[in-house]
């Protein structure tokens, strides 16, 4: 999205199926925590709140500060090549259940991701010396 956005072509992204983004680093911690409770059974581990994919990379790219053309289309209009539901959030029951907090908002998460991959790109100029 942010390169297609960059390169200043539209973008047309699904805006009937919502789910819940998941950072990976918030997903290693609670993974980290899942573990050393040696607890049992099947677990669904997502961030909090939900959006669309649309909403998702709106949201992106104001994080980023690009504006694109960002166009909504349906499911059906954008063809994947297997039918995806139009609701996949989890509820994070039995994570719950242990006394677990809830992972962090995807607009909270999305934000720590987005500058912890600015500052990967700053370390990496600067140990290229530039």
């Amino acid at each position: 999205i942010i390169r297609a956005a960059a390169a200043g072509k539209p973008l047309r992204v699904v805006a009937d199926q919502l789910g819940s983004p998941t950072w990976t680093g918030d997903l290693a911690t609670a993974l980290e925590r899942l573990l050393a409770s040696a607890a049992r059974g099947t677990f669904h581990l997502s961030g909090a709140g939900s959006t669309s994919w649309y909403g998702f990379a709106q949201a992106l790219l104001d994080e980023v500060g690009l504006r694109a053309s960002l166009t909504p289309v349906t499911g059906a209009e954008w063809g994947a090549p297997a039918p995806r539901p139009s609701y996949s959030v989890l509820a994070n029951v039995a994570w719950a259940e242990l006394g677990q907090c809830p992972l962090p908002d995807w607009r909270v998460s999305l934000h720590r991701y987005v500058g912890a991959e600015r500052q990967g790109a700053i370390a990496a100029a600067i140990a290229a010396g530039g």
